[in-house]
């Protein structure tokens, strides 16, 4: 038996046989369209916001930190010349792994088309809506029996898809369903027809408690959730404290509703999923987070603005916070920076970008557009959800979980939870100019 080694030649058993452990790197994962987005520019920085390094997702989408650990990491999305966002984690740790997806400014990859024959008219519909998630086709009156063709976009389109019809009148009132309809090779097309007749609707209650003041104001919708892909069903403008919403008996895996109070400045939203062996929800609106106040935007430096706030007391239940600030150059191009916040934070401040994508610090107008560009909106939107466990869940998941849209209220209005839980935000807005 060796009493030593070469490492540890006298044997000494307090001494450590092997190198210690190195800092764990910093993820960063973009998709764009549901595919791996590569070439994207993701920049790494210290607390202070300075630039420790930079580097370009490879061909699975990701980005890997090298040397120090980053306390901040912006990726560099939406590169169309006319559309263009930094997105900064903030407090981010050792070990993390981030998930953003990039939104496409033409409306997504097309990917062929589904055509679709509905039945007839039915008694009391004047509309008619066909739909593969949120893509979809709408026809009315008698022009219900006319092929309609859906344009498949990346985010709708799956191996196997399911086309979930409606017919409204006022509200849904009847659906048709198929499923296991193939994906339409690009630039091309399926052909189907959803039946010779549709099937009355069955009805999920929904009771509203601490209702907003001005319940005409709150927007309720419900989402039939099939595998990953959220079909409408049914929304409605709240007229009492309760509402039944209508949907397809034997369609989906899960139902989603979401209560939407749209008062300015200060809209509140709440999102539940339920199984589909379900039929009734209870929304909350005493669990959405509190608003934000008295936020300021200092910007005496045009390059690097900083914003602050005071927060609110009830900020207890508080995952994180995502922000975002709005500026339009006077030659259209639109410009957005979005982060991620802890819940305790009370300010935030543009990081440093390299020099070689100085295009994208889009605070300092050229002198062409000095006296027309400027900001436009500042929003913070607080987030508390039973699907995560703190800040530490909330960087690594928001990516995820809300849409990065340019509309916040379009934003939280199309949250799809991946399991059955509730998520509830609160967005508070200052306007600029």
């Amino acid at each position: 038996m060796d009493s030593g080694s070469a490492a540890n030649p006298d044997g000494d058993a307090d001494v450590a046989d092997t190198a210690p452990a190195l800092p764990q790197a910093v993820t960063v994962n973009v998709v764009r369209s549901m595919k791996p987005a590569a070439g994207v520019t993701v920049v790494f920085h210290d607390a202070s916001g300075a630039v420790l390094g930079s580097t370009k997702t490879d061909a699975a989408g990701k980005a890997v930190s090298t040397g120090a650990i980053p306390a901040q990491v912006s990726v560099l999305l939406g590169a169309a010349s006319w559309l263009r966002s930094v997105h900064t984690w903030t407090s981010v740790e050792a070990g993390d792994e981030l998930f953003v997806t990039d939104f496409s400014p033409m409306g997504g990859e097309e990917l062929g088309h589904i055509t679709v024959t509905l039945p007839g008219e039915v008694m009391g519909s004047s509309w008619y809506y066909a739909n593969v998630g949120s893509c979809g086709v709408a026809r009315q009156g008698k022009n219900v029996g006319t092929p309609a063709s859906i344009t498949m976009r990346a985010e709708c389109v799956r191996p196997q898809n399911a086309i979930l019809g409606r017919s409204a009148g006022d509200r849904t009132n009847g659906f048709a369903f198929l499923k296991g309809v193939p994906a339409p090779a690009p630039a091309a097309g399926v052909d189907v027809t959803l039946g010779s007749w549709w099937f009355t609707a069955a009805m999920a209650s929904v009771n509203i408690l601490n209702p907003p003041s001005s319940l005409t104001n709150t927007k309720l919708d419900l989402d039939d959730i099939l595998g990953d892909v959220a079909y409408p069903s049914d929304s409605m403008y709240l007229k009492t404290a309760t509402a039944s919403l209508a949907f397809a008996a034997g369609f989906a895996d899960a139902h989603q509703f979401t209560a939407l109070d749209g008062a300015y400045p200060t809209p509140r939203s709440l999102v539940t999923r339920i199984p589909s062996t379900k039929s009734s929800v209870t929304l909350d609106f005493g669990t959405a987070p509190p608003a934000i106040k008295d936020m300021t935007l200092a910007a005496t430096n045009r390059e690097r603005p900083e914003l602050s706030w005071t927060l609110p007391a009830g900020m207890s239940t508080v995952d994180g916070a995502l922000g975002a600030v709005d500026y339009q150059a006077d030659n259209q191009t639109k410009y957005r920076w979005s982060f991620v916040l802890p819940p305790n934070a009370t300010s935030a401040r543009f990081p440093e970008l390299p020099a070689e994508v100085a295009d994208w610090v889009a605070f300092t107008p050229k002198p062409a557009e000095i006296g027309f560009s400027g900001f436009t909106s500042l929003n913070l939107t607080l987030v508390s959800s039973d699907l995560l466990d703190g800040y530490g869940a909330f960087r690594t998941e928001v990516g995820r979980l809300v849409p990065l849209e340019f509309d916040e209220q379009y934003r939280v209005s199309h949250i799809m939870l991946p399991k059955d839980g509730a998520l509830a935000t609160t967005i508070s807005y200052a306007p600029l100019r």
